[in-house]
Formats: C-alpha cells, sequence, structure tokens
C-alpha cells in the first residue's frame, strides 16, 4: 500500500517518526545537543527531498496564554530557521505552536518542539 510505502521510504531514510527537542523555562535558545541533532536531521533530509517536516511548539503553563502562545511559535520557529539556514526549502515545513494548551505542567517534557517526519 502507499502508506506502507511513506513509512519505508521514512524508516530507509534513517529518519525516527518524530523527534522532541527540549527547552529551559522561557527559553527559545537551542541546546548544543539540539543542534547536533538537527545537523544529522538536515544531512538526512538533503538525501531526501520528498520527506516534508511539521515542527510543532509547546510550552509549559508557567506565564500567561498569550506569553506562552507566542513562546511555543518562537520554539518552533527557531528550529525552522536552523533548518532552513542549513538550506532546507521553506516548502518543505509546516509550523504548529500550542502555549500550553496541551501541556499537563511546569516539567521539560511540556517546553519541547516535535518534529515529525511525512511524505
Amino acid at each position: 500500500s502507499i502508506r506502507r510505502q511513506r513509512q519505508m521510504c521514512i524508516r530507509d531514510s534513517q529518519l525516527p517518526e518524530s523527534m522532541d527537542f527540549y527547552f529551559y523555562s522561557g527559553s527559545i535558545r537551542l541546546s548544543t545537543a539540539t543542534l547536533l541533532q538537527l545537523n544529522e536531521i538536515v544531512e538526512i533530509l538533503a538525501k531526501a527531498p520528498s520527506i516534508k517536516v511539521v515542527i510543532t511548539g509547546y510550552a509549559d503553563k508557567t506565564g500567561s496564554v498569550a506569553t506562552n502562545l507566542n513562546l511555543s511559535k518562537k520554539r518552533a520557529q527557531a528550529i525552522k530557521s536552523f533548518m532552513k539556514d542549513s538550506g532546507m526549502s521553506e516548502e518543505r515545513f509546516i509550523i504548529n505552536y500550542y502555549g500550553a494548551s496541551k501541556s499537563d505542567g511546569f516539567s521539560n517534557e511540556d517546553r519541547r518542539v516535535e518534529i515529525k517526519f511525512f511524505m
């Protein structure tokens, strides 16, 4: 089936279905570990131009609704900017951000950007 072929292509590209990148409270700064992982992803995606990327930003419940929504947007944009500056074209990205609306609390798990890959 087509779905199975898509999954195999993404698997063949050495990419997981999704990846999470974590942030300090109130921060949009990409850590060294995140930068290293993103470099690897960009290298793989350069060889697989049909794979698209959904980048989704989240925030914990610290701060106001508006602040958290903006923070989650800026986190997602920081990941996208790095990947775009590394040579990926604009058409390959979809950006989502939810602030703290999908947050369980104040943990590191809530302060993240999730990247999903699809064809």
